[in-house]
């Protein structure tokens, strides 16, 4: 008895796993004859990113992850990430930002064909509340020298301090 082939029977669908070539073979059930051809698989173009965030407001002590969604869905995920101002935030290649200083900052991601998303976060430091200085020795001899430190509280803010002397002569 001769099995009837159904339209189903004919025709496949191939579904593209990742990039590079797959050689599609059709051969007669019990024969041999059979037809091959070459497919080519592509990965889509970048169209947009849009980056997003837990908040866009954060502390000088918290890190915040920065999120791409890119589409076409499976376009390449390859993005180069970016700080406007290494003075304010750094940002690792995985979209980890870091605070270094307080302002305003735009982090942004672009992709291999120049498409790029944005977005801005907003670092702030708490107030100074108190400065206390330190030295090794309080009394010390002509020619002589002794370490002095400031702590800046609370601890969350900028540990910078400038330095100056009532009498420098």
């Amino acid at each position: 008895m001769r099995k009837m082939l159904t339209r189903e029977d004919i025709n496949k669908n191939v579904e593209a796993l990742k990039a590079g070539e797959v050689e599609i073979t059709a051969k007669a059930e019990g024969l041999e004859v059979f037809s091959s051809l070459t497919i080519t698989i592509t990965i889509p173009e970048v169209e947009s990113i849009v980056l997003s965030c837990e908040k866009t407001e954060i502390s000088i002590t918290e890190e915040i992850r920065i999120d791409a969604t890119i589409n076409p869905e499976h376009a390449s995920n390859e993005l180069v990430w970016e700080s406007s101002d290494e003075n304010i935030a750094t940002v690792s290649k995985k979209g980890l930002v870091t605070p270094v200083g307080p302002g305003e900052v735009e982090i942004s991601a672009t992709a291999n064909n120049g498409i790029k998303g944005s977005i801005t976060i907003t670092i702030s430091a708490p107030a100074v509340e108190k400065v206390n200085v330190t030295a090794e020795a309080t009394e010390v001899r002509i020619d002589a020298t002794t370490k002095v430190s400031a702590s800046v509280l609370p601890e969350a803010t900028l540990q910078k301090v400038t330095w100056s002397s009532s009498n420098e002569e």
